[in-house]
């Protein structure tokens, strides 16, 4: 028997081996909505939930790295599989003990597929390291107590702090992502989305 969630529309995913009928865009967005960056070891009010994290990657592949409508679009869902199988911190990804890469690898493919989005080309992932370490980097600096200071991490230009937010409720970030999300698919000009 396959490792399955329920999911908040009811829907059932199998890990293992899902199906693109259990994907659900309105789970993808309420689930990150309310996934904790750090395993919610953050600094302020709220937990910085995956899919702020998600927002401000985009608006920072867009704004600074000039990305297109479409790979803005990668971006803010490179994260999407995380909705099923939360956010695995990186230090535990890195053991020998946890090898989830394949299964998160299926799923976001199955989510792409099923949001009828081309894979992300090899440049389009070049960028979306680049943007999402840049985003680590700040994330660290501002949420957590030793700023990323020992982390290894690049050192962001200071305009990229500029598409900054703070941590949001649940609610307000699940509507930001859907929000963003139908701001890109529209084409809506960079200046409107990264308002």
């Amino acid at each position: 028997m396959n490792p399955t969630i329920e999911t908040i529309t009811g829907k059932v995913v199998d890990l293992v081996t899902p199906h693109v009928d259990q994907i659900c865009l309105e789970d993808i967005f309420y689930g990150l909505s309310r996934i904790a960056r750090f395993n919610g070891h953050t600094i302020g009010e709220f937990p910085y939930s995956v899919a702020q994290h998600s927002i401000w990657c985009a608006k920072l592949a867009m704004k600074y790295f000039g990305a297109t409508h479409t790979t803005a679009l990668k971006v803010l869902l490179h994260d999407a599989h995380e909705a099923y199988t939360g956010d695995i911190v990186t230090p535990l990804k890195m053991t020998n003990s946890v090898n989830v890469k394949p299964l998160q690898n299926r799923l976001q493919k199955l989510i792409l597929n099923h949001l009828d989005i081309m894979p992300p080309t090899s440049e389009e992932k070049d960028l979306i390291k680049v943007v999402d370490n840049y985003a680590l980097a700040i994330e660290a600096f501002t949420l957590t107590k030793s700023k990323g200071s020992d982390w290894g991490l690049p050192v962001p230009p200071l305009k990229h702090y500029s598409v900054w937010q703070q941590p949001k409720t649940p609610d307000e970030a699940c509507t930001e992502i859907w929000n963003t999300y139908i701001l890109l698919i529209n084409k809506t000009p960079m200046k409107q989305l990264c308002a």
